[in-house]
């Protein structure tokens, strides 16, 4: 199914799931999980991790990018005089849009609620996302496997914090 989804080019619009990879849940579960990941930031769902692995597999073994150095250091002049409580309610915001997966190569139409007029391009979110989450949670960051390690501490030789 997912071969011929792939050959008529359907397979941004579908993730097959095993069934055994969702069990059933109580209301109890749901609760609890809600109440200790709200913003379902640390969960880890199937499609998502086959969309990052994908993601990772692309974009990993290129140069240092350039548009994304560009937009971390946009990110890091926006977040220079936040304080720290509103950078992280930004990244767990474009945490939240990135649960429905951010596409690099859109050239609009990521809107971050905290982020006024923002209609960001899929690597400016991206760079965001980064950002935030170094600033506001460094010892995150590893958990977000981006592969903007380079990128950041170029941007970073950019700006003064």
């Amino acid at each position: 199914m997912q071969h011929w989804a792939e050959d008529l080019q359907l397979d941004p619009y579908f993730d097959l799931v095993a069934e055994d990879e969702h069990p059933r849940k109580t209301v109890e579960d749901v609760l609890s999980e809600i109440e200790t990941d709200p913003y379902n930031a640390f969960a880890s769902d199937p499609s998502n991790d086959r969309k990052k692995q994908k993601f990772l597999k692309e974009y990993s073994d290129e140069e240092t990018n350039l548009a994304v150095v560009m937009y971390m250091v946009d990110a890091l002049q926006y977040f220079k005089d936040l304080p720290q409580d509103e950078i992280k309610k930004i990244a767990f915001e474009i945490a939240t849009i990135g649960m429905g997966g951010i596409d690099p190569k859109k050239e609009r139409g990521y809107e971050v609620p905290s982020i006024p007029g923002s209609n960001f391009s899929g690597y400016k979110t991206l760079a965001y996302y980064y950002v935030s989450w170094a600033l506001a949670m460094p010892e995150m960051l590893n958990s977000l496997q981006m592969p903007f390690d380079k990128e950041y501490e170029l941007a970073k030789t950019y700006i003064s914090f």
